[in-house]
């Protein structure tokens, strides 16, 4: 269990593979998560990739300023209907596009992104659905 923002910082900017693994695949505290965001603001984007980081931290990382951090939320299978929804409005094209490819996009909201401002939006939602449904 990682037990402190700076533990994070530490595994995931170490040399050792074994320890980006734990910063990858550990868990901790809601606190803690919340400590590094506050503390490391650059690790956001390696937050949001942990294997068990809860819901309630990727909701809050949907409001990121960072496109990086937002794409890796609209990665994660297990986000909300509302955070589904905030991100199929994002400003950033590449946080869309990425929604698309996650496998519990709700089917609405895929169809929705068939009429996306970006064509190359609209191809990859159009080509989903054709998969998926």
């Amino acid at each position: 269990m990682i037990t402190s923002a700076e533990e994070f910082f530490l595994l995931r900017t170490s040399d050792h593979t074994q320890d980006y693994g734990r910063a990858i695949n550990e868990c901790a505290t809601l606190e803690t998560w919340f400590e590094i965001i506050r503390h490391y603001p650059t690790m956001r984007e390696w937050v949001a990739l942990n294997k068990t980081v809860p819901i309630e931290v990727l909701e809050t990382l949907t409001y990121e300023d960072s496109p990086t951090v937002r794409r890796n939320v609209a990665m994660k299978n297990k986000i909300t209907r509302e955070i589904f929804e905030v991100l199929a409005d994002d400003k950033d094209a590449s946080v869309r596009n990425r929604l698309v490819y996650n496998k519990n996009i709700p089917k609405d909201l895929l169809l929705k992104l068939t009429n996306d401002d970006e064509s190359f939006i609209r191809k990859n939602a159009i080509n989903k659905i054709s998969e998926k449904f």
